[in-house]
Formats: structure tokens, sequence, C-alpha cells
């Protein structure tokens, strides 16, 4: 089973602001799955891929 190691990001600057959303991402070959998950009646997941090789998204 392969595990992934989500790290959470910060959402600041986003609009509108909400707290029941999560953005998270974990690094995997050839860059990153972007996870966002939005909380509320409806839950919603969105993922996506990233390509980044060289690894260079920064976490702010």
């Amino acid at each position: 089973m392969i595990r992934l190691d989500w790290e959470r990001l910060d959402e600041r600057g986003s609009a509108p602001f909400n707290l029941n959303t999560v953005a998270a991402r974990a690094k995997v070959p050839g860059g990153w799955l972007f996870r966002y998950v939005s909380l509320g009646e409806r839950e919603h997941i969105y993922l996506t891929f990233i390509p980044d090789p060289e690894y260079v998204w920064e976490k702010e």
C-alpha cells in the first residue's frame, strides 16, 4: 500500500476566507498531488497533479 504524507498549506489570501476548507499537498514522483477539501452541508474534494520534477514549490 502506498502512503501519502499530506502537508497542510496555509490558505491566507484566499478569497473568500473560509474556515471550512483544507488545502494540502503530497510529494509524488514528478511533482505534487494537490488536494482541496470543502466541508459543510456537502463535502467536496478536489484533487489534481501539479508537475514539478525539481520540487521547487516552496511552502510559505
